[in-house]
């Protein structure tokens, strides 16, 4: 799965290699993630863009790749952002003072 995008999560990455190696890179803008209030919707992280997701299944099976627009405020019919994305976003980041 791959978002690029116009908000403080610019841009998310996660690789799924079957029964369980992850990986995963966000690039955002700390300073601009501070200031979003505790209760931003996942809209508000990412922003506008769009979120590509593809699926290689291996062998002789095709690969299939989707490609979505993110648009608006919400994110909501997307499972994967629920509405408790953001405080998992914080969790992931940890907050920008505990950085400083």
């Amino acid at each position: 799965m791959q978002t690029k995008t116009s908000g403080p999560v610019g841009m998310l990455l996660v690789d799924f290699d079957a029964p369980s190696n992850l990986r995963a890179l966000a690039r955002f803008d700390a300073a601009a993630l501070a200031e979003l209030p505790a209760s931003a919707g996942a809209g508000a992280l990412l922003g506008e863009g769009y979120l590509a997701f593809t699926v290689d299944p291996g062998g002789d099976l095709s690969r299939y790749q989707g490609v979505v627009a993110l648009e608006g405020r919400t994110c909501r019919r997307l499972p994967m952002l629920t509405s408790s994305a953001p405080s998992r976003f914080r969790r992931w980041f940890g907050s920008p003072s505990a950085r400083a």
